[in-house]
């Protein structure tokens, strides 16, 4: 596969996709800089606390035969749900595995050791599953995502996501070293401060960060990594609050002295 296939040669033939000039292709889909909306038009969830748990395959095919793009691909970057989880779709078709689950367990979880880090928890995890929450501990329902499980159905562990950040500091003691190393390859540049989108990390100012972050209705996530300092700072709240990117990025200022 490379990042300059386009989307349509990992689709079903019967799709009739429209005919963007230049094409979508994986790359734009990397780097959110594919045009495609945060979440599909026409977006209607059967359960509004749980919105993405009824947007199946064939609504999203159904979505892509008519999409409107709101700027043309690699032409600027905005952060999509639906590109990402799109994303996610096509690596599951490219490497014929049933499901985000599977593709995620296989090339990412086993061989780095993440045994907590699952779409759908072992039974044994089950009862360790935080409750979703909202402002003042109102209790929200945790998502479930169908077809755009790549966007963020991912459950783990703030061990398993300081696991993960050690083996993005040190690549090489670990079996999957060249795809570590390359996903830090800086795809589009954001500005001139050095920050700029790899593959799916966002590289902060000055290029010294890894960084992503991410939030559901009742939790927040955010992982930041300062690969040369070896240094990374990991936060799971199950409360969907924005306070979290701010406490997380003071921490790592703690760690790593005038850190951008």
């Amino acid at each position: 596969m490379s990042l300059d296939d386009p989307i349509a040669s990992l689709l079903p033939d019967t799709l009739a996709l429209p005919a963007e000039e230049p094409p979508l292709h994986l790359r734009h889909l990397v780097t959110h800089t594919s045009g495609l909306p945060r979440i599909p038009d026409g977006f209607r969830p059967a359960n509004p606390q749980n919105p993405y748990a009824d947007y199946d395959v064939p609504k999203l095919y159904s979505y892509l035969e008519g999409y409107v793009l709101n700027s043309p691909p690699g032409e600027r970057y905005a952060y999509s749900n639906l590109g990402v989880g799109l994303l996610g779709h096509l690596l599951c078709r490219a490497r014929a595995l049933p499901n985000y689950e599977e593709l995620l367990v296989s090339r990412v979880c086993r061989p780095l050791g993440l045994s907590d880090t699952r779409v759908v928890p072992e039974d044994a995890a089950r009862a360790r599953l935080a409750a979703a929450s909202g402002p003042n501990n109102v209790p929200l329902c945790a998502w479930d995502l169908d077809a755009l499980a790549g966007a963020g159905a991912i459950r783990s562990t703030t061990g398993d996501l300081l696991r993960f950040a050690a083996a993005e500091i040190d690549p090489d003691a670990t079996p999957l070293r060249r795809a570590l190393r390359r996903s830090h390859e800086r795809l589009f540049s954001l500005g001139a401060d050095g920050s700029a989108v790899a593959y799916g990390w966002h590289v902060g100012k000055g290029g010294r960060t890894l960084w992503h972050n991410g939030q559901t209705g009742g939790f927040h996530a955010l992982l930041l990594i300062a690969p040369a300092e070896r240094a990374a700072v990991a936060i799971l709240a199950s409360s969907a609050s924005g306070k979290i990117d701010e406490i997380g990025t003071k921490i790592l200022k703690e760690i790593v002295p005038e850190q951008e």
